[in-house]
């Protein structure tokens, strides 16, 4: 493991796993900070960037399944589409 949790601040260490993209890196610093110091604030951040990295696509660009898959993704989509027949049989007809 690259990045030792117990030897950084918690901003320090927010910062520097904000550039790992490696699930299995992360969730080892994750273990590392359960272990040593189990600050809230820190696990809060590792969590938030193992589910950064999740969320994202091979390609490294969100998935569309991961906003569609969020509270309201499947209300946006239905008022979208409602919205587009409105507008065509408004300009159609």
């Amino acid at each position: 493991m690259s990045i030792d949790p117990s030897k950084l601040t918690v901003g320090n260490l927010i910062k520097e796993i904000s550039g790992v993209a490696d699930i299995k890196k992360l969730k080892e610093i994750l273990v590392a900070e359960e272990k040593n110091k189990n600050r809230k604030g820190a696990l809060e951040g590792i969590q938030e960037q193992i589910e950064s990295v999740e969320s994202l696509g091979p390609s490294g660009i969100a998935a569309p399944a991961a906003w569609y898959k969020s509270k309201y993704g499947k209300t946006a989509c239905y008022l979208l589409l409602i919205g587009l027949v409105i507008y065509g049989i408004t300009y159609l007809l």
